[in-house]
């Protein structure tokens, strides 16, 4: 044997070191190339879902919904980068566990789905006349949702033949999440696929029995998706327990799931609940959510204005405050005019009822 045949032979028998996650140039993949032109529509797609301006979880729930384009793009570029070696696998030696595979095959997927929403929410949030955070609740599901919809097209990769996988990974997430909404019954099905109807406008808030559905919704979709290509990614000769370890797990996992979404059951048509009033801010007999303080001047003057008109007619003293919700000694009306003109319009036009019903 020859000196370069030996070192050839050393050098083949040397267990090669394993790259957890830098197998080829990420500039390679789909995602990136795609990623533009997604960002984009998703963009429109959230402005237009907007449902209060001034209001920081009534644009957080615009952003969210991009996920309905987001979630897609991963899914496909997760499908594309399994369905390329599921034809080699079985065929050659790999070193690293099937986890570190996968991962090395989703990460830019997922990467680039979290970077776009991110941008989004970002951009949109901005748009607030002034500084504020919608909490965590909608930024946790779009987080969970792009790598629950990534996981699950690599599933799609590892089990379908490509010409269908691709289509099917494209479409079963924008079928998953937009589709339940335009059915008719059975209603409570939206609020468990991450879909939040009714939210929010200024005095409402996203129901928890919805977010926890939607989590465990995704979780379940999450969790059968790796237990797929922990099957599909591992020497099953070696390890004849797998299969059957993976389907408990999967099924435990929609069973949970389906205990958790079923406390949507209870909601109607939106899934929301009404906005703590701890949160008010007041001053001079007159209470707003923060986001409308700019217009706090405005109602002082224009309720005095409309109490004053009211008393002058011989009419019953009516509550001394008004507010965006009803207590003790206050209406439950406020408005966001930008003239007192205008506010004393808005506030008497359902003045006499809210006095009547007080």
């Amino acid at each position: 044997m020859t000196a370069d045949a030996a070192r050839f032979t050393a050098s083949d028998r040397r267990r090669p070191r394993p790259a957890l996650f830098f197998d080829r140039s990420p500039f390679r993949e789909p995602a990136i190339l795609l990623a533009l032109p997604v960002a984009w529509v998703a963009y429109e797609i959230a402005v237009e879902n907007i449902t209060s301006e001034r209001y920081a979880v009534g644009r957080a729930i615009g952003a969210h919904n991009a996920l309905n384009f987001v979630a897609p793009l991963v899914a496909f570029c997760s499908a594309w980068e399994m369905a390329t070696i599921r034809r080699l696998w079985g065929r050659m030696i790999v070193w690293r566990p099937w986890w570190v595979v996968l991962a090395s095959r989703v990460w830019v997927p997922v990467a680039t789905g979290l970077l776009i929403m991110a941008v989004i929410y970002a951009v949109i949030l901005a748009g607030l006349p002034s500084f504020a955070l919608p909490g965590v609740t909608f930024p946790l599901l779009s987080a969970v949702g792009v790598i629950c919809w990534a996981l699950v097209g690599a599933a799609f990769g590892l089990v379908l033949p490509p010409l269908l996988a691709l289509p099917v990974a494209l479409l079963a997430p924008y079928l998953f999440l937009a589709l339940p909404v335009g059915w008719a019954n059975p209603i409570w099905l939206r609020h468990a696929m991450g879909y939040m109807t009714g939210c929010c406008d200024s005095g409402s808030v996203p129901d928890p029995r919805a977010t926890h559905a939607t989590l465990a919704v995704f979780a379940a979709l999450g969790l059968v998706s790796l237990c797929v290509a922990g099957v599909r990614l591992s020497p099953v000769r070696q390890e004849p327990w797998r299969p059957a370890v993976a389907a408990g797990i999967a099924g435990v996992s929609v069973l949970g799931a389906l205990v958790v979404a079923a406390g949507v059951r209870g909601l109607g048509h939106d899934a929301v609940r009404a906005r703590p009033s701890g949160q008010e801010r007041c001053a001079d007999d007159v209470c707003l959510w923060p986001e409308d303080l700019p217009a706090h001047a405005i109602n002082v003057a224009a309720w005095k204005r409309v109490r004053q008109a009211w008393t002058g007619l011989g009419l019953p003293t009516p509550p001394v405050g008004i507010g965006p919700t009803a207590s003790e000694g206050r209406l439950p009306i406020a408005v966001t005019s930008t003239t007192e003109e205008q506010g004393e319009i808005a506030l008497a036009k359902p003045f006499p009822w809210r006095c009547a019903v007080a």
